[in-house]
């Protein structure tokens, strides 16, 4: 809808520009040109982010285009810019946005300010150069969702926890002369000073084995008593780490590994305030400020489940002071910016002498590896060994960052247009980039990674390749909120789906440009053939330049991983060819196929089937899919919708149960199918890392074709690591630079949207 016509502004531009004024026509300046395209940005960025358009008449209410908090435009400095231009009853600053909202109590009162105001230039804390404002008129304000003031739970903020004088001694006890190299280098010149204990921001642990000559200060013990008399701690803290954080200083999200401390975790903040940000696995988020002398504590579930972290920026969004009586704006106050000083914050921590036995095994490293990897756990619903990737998994202390140089081609349409890319080699796996290791440990990684190559080569890759015709035939249809994910996407955006299968997802967004890659080339080979760009590469190596991609779909790939470090690498690959702002959709399969008391139409049995082992006959379909044989058709496409996880072939076989297809061939050294049960289909995962059948039917054979065919039909297995409820999440908060914003459960599959940030 278009804007009211551009107003004269500070800088003399003609009224009606463009249009008939005193009987002539004036002639449109570069200047309202420029104001027009800035205000139709404005329009369309309203519109995407709030769902408001603007109106061409005049209103009580106004948006303030590149005004806002995320342009880092002051509260303070539009309450006094629009207080001068009548009776402000509102002025909203939503979190985040490039724009605020005027409202007031008359339509003339607005009208003036709009007129008077649109295209002056105003200061930016965050812009060398001030920003220029324009305005237009909305019928309403949207309204916004403050920051929770609900703390976490477990999270305790106990404001004026110290006084100045106890501060300042706390401050002067420190020697910051005494510098440590490798510390410095790892927190990029953040001033860090350790006590009792090293806190290694590699891995988020302690050598337990190696303290410190000095131990926690004894100024310190007034606040620990304080705190143990008051019960917020239950364990005499032994470990001490003091950063110093100056504007612009952060760190990044994280949790206290479970195994290294106890439960309940103090940090003391001293000299300025900052902003400390929550994350929950399922993408909830809290804001925490942290005021000056006000000591944090986490234990429970803020300390054990959710992440925590300190964003680097020199200003952060604050609840806006109620204005003094009779200064206007007495609605809903919104948020305004602080400026950040130079603070220094205490963290009191207790090292574990034990393993942790939280409730939140998911995330906990010491429930971990029992559960995921080794032997099951006492939650665990069956009394056998888990598949054996024990040998696979590398330490939850290594981290992997994704390389910042260009791994393809200047442009990715170039590379997508000309030729397949064909990347044979794996990178590397389980090797941080820090990692300082012995030569007994690098042989160790070494085996590790070649222990899950040949895994993956043998269970995933090689039976795709043999089986893409066939299961090119059973995808046929988009599963919906994927495919309403793609067509949401902004026109001209760039999208790769990586692990594109025979391209489904890759000609639904019109005005997008979707381009796909696969590690089949025979799948490539089909996406070809309708007439999509495509290329075969490796998900843990991707050919697309660094930032080039506006969104990634990563569909049901994650899962044929065979460790956890190559699951997190696969996920700093997509971030790394994301823009930022850009966002990845990841589907994997769920472990939990009955999900608030509904099955999976994975699990729903059909007419004339029996589930979970009994006598009948066992049709064999994948997470979400409904078998062809069963509509009564053959396998030729339909509109039934499939899940995007259904990675087993259908098959009509009405036959009783078959006996164990014999081993598949192996590598050396990889696990046997004793360490890797096979998954009976449409039935309950008992394991998480298990091995899945697909029946490879013949071209031309149909689902109503005699048993003796279908019995000597191939089986092929394919590895699988289906995930437990929040592990998906807790993954991605491994991620740096990247935030969750939306977690779900999608029949049988586990499913995130995660945004670069």
């Amino acid at each position: 809808m278009e804007a009211a016509a551009a107003p004269p502004s500070p800088r003399g531009r003609a009224e009606g520009a463009g249009h008939e004024r005193g009987g002539r026509k004036v002639r449109e300046t570069k200047a309202d040109r420029k104001g027009e395209r800035r205000r139709r940005k404005a329009r369309l960025t309203l519109l995407r982010l709030d769902g408001v358009q603007t109106v061409d008449h005049a209103t009580q209410h106004l948006l303030i285009a590149n005004g806002g908090l995320g342009n880092g435009v002051a509260r303070t400095t539009l309450l006094e810019l629009m207080g001068a231009q009548g009776h402000l009853e509102a002025l909203e600053t939503p979190r985040g946005r490039p724009y605020a909202f005027a409202s007031f109590s008359r339509v003339h009162e607005a009208e003036g300010a709009r007129r008077k105001l649109d295209g002056c230039s105003v200061s930016s804390a965050v812009a060398t150069t001030p920003v220029t404002l324009h305005l237009c008129h909305v019928e309403r304000v949207p309204i916004q969702e403050s920051c929770t003031e609900a703390l976490p739970p477990g999270l305790k903020l106990i404001p004026d926890c110290v006084s100045s004088e106890y501060e300042d001694q706390l401050l002067s006890c420190l020697d910051w002369s005494r510098r440590q190299p490798t510390a410095q280098q790892s927190l990029k010149h953040r001033c860090v000073q350790h006590f009792g204990y090293e806190f290694r921001y590699d891995n988020n642990n302690v050598d337990k084995d190696k303290p410190l000559d000095r131990g926690v200060p004894t100024m310190c013990d007034e606040l620990v008593d304080k705190c143990l008399s008051a019960g917020y701690i239950q364990h005499r803290p032994n470990q001490l780490t003091v950063n110093q954080y100056q504007p612009g200083q952060g760190i990044p999200p994280h949790i206290d590994t479970h195994s290294a401390f106890e439960d309940g975790i103090m940090s003391l903040s001293l000299g300025a305030s900052t902003v400390m940000e929550f994350r929950h696995p399922d993408g909830s988020h809290a804001s925490v400020l942290l005021p000056r002398r006000s000591l944090l504590v986490m234990a429970g579930e803020s300390r054990y489940l959710w992440s925590h972290g300190i964003t680097p920026r020199k200003f952060d969004v604050v609840p806006a002071p109620p204005p003094p009586p009779g200064d206007g704006a007495e609605g809903p106050q919104g948020s305004t910016l602080a400026q950040r000083g130079v603070r220094t914050s205490f963290t009191f921590r207790t090292v574990r002498r034990e393993p942790c036995r939280c409730r939140y095994p998911s995330v906990c490293d010491s429930q971990a590896g029992q559960q995921n990897l080794q032997t099951p756990s006492s939650r665990s619903p069956i009394n056998e060994p888990l598949p054996s990737t024990a040998g696979l998994t590398t330490s939850s202390a290594t981290h992997l960052g994704p390389s910042e140089e260009s791994r393809g081609p200047d442009r990715v349409s170039r590379a997508v247009a000309t030729e397949r890319v064909q990347v044979a080699a794996f990178s590397h796996p389980g090797r941080s980039v820090d990692a300082e290791d012995d030569d007994d440990d690098d042989d160790e990684e070494e085996e590790e990674g070649d222990a899950a190559q040949r895994l993956e080569t043998e269970h995933v890759h090689r039976v795709y390749e043999q089986i893409a015709d066939h299961f090119s035939s059973t995808r046929h249809s988009p599963w919906p909120r994927v495919a309403a994910f793609v067509r949401g996407l902004r026109p001209g955006a760039l999208v790769c789906d990586v692990g594109c299968g025979n391209g489904k997802y890759l000609g639904l967004a019109e005005g997008s440009y979707v381009f796909g890659c696969d590690r089949s080339a025979g799948l490539v080979g089909i996406c070809e053939q309708r007439g999509f760009q495509a290329l075969v590469c490796d998900a843990l190596a991707l050919p697309v330049r660094t930032g080039a991609c506006d969104a990634c779909l990563s569909i049901a790939i994650i899962h044929h991983l065979s460790t956890e470090e190559r699951r997190l690498k696969a996920l700093r690959e997509l971030l790394r060819i994301l823009r930022p702002g850009g966002r990845a959709l990841v589907y994997v399969w769920a472990l939990e196929q009955k999900y608030r008391q509904a099955r999976s139409k994975y699990l729903k049995p059909k007419h004339g089937e029996m589930v979970g082992g009994g006598t009948g006959p066992q049709p064999v379909v994948g997470v979400g899919e409904t078998a062809d044989h069963e509509k009564g058709t053959s396998s030729t496409p339909t509109n039934g919708v499939k899940s995007p996880c259904d990675d087993v072939a259908e098959s009509s076989r009405p036959a009783e149960p078959a006996p164990a297809p014999p081993e598949p061939r192996r590598a050396p050294g990889m696990p046997t199918r004793g360490h890797l049960p096979v998954h009976t289909n449409r039935t309950p995962f008992r394991a998480q890392d298990v091995l899945v059948p697909w029946h490879h039917r013949r071209q031309g054979e149909t689902p109503g074709q005699p048993e003796r065919a279908c019995e000597e039909a191939p089986v092929y297995h394919r590895y699988y690591h289906v995930f437990r409820e929040g592990e998906l999440e807790a993954l991605c908060a491994r991620l740096d630079g990247a935030r969750v914003l939306l977690s779900y459960y999608d029949q049988g599959n586990w499913c995130v949207v995660v945004e670069k940030c």
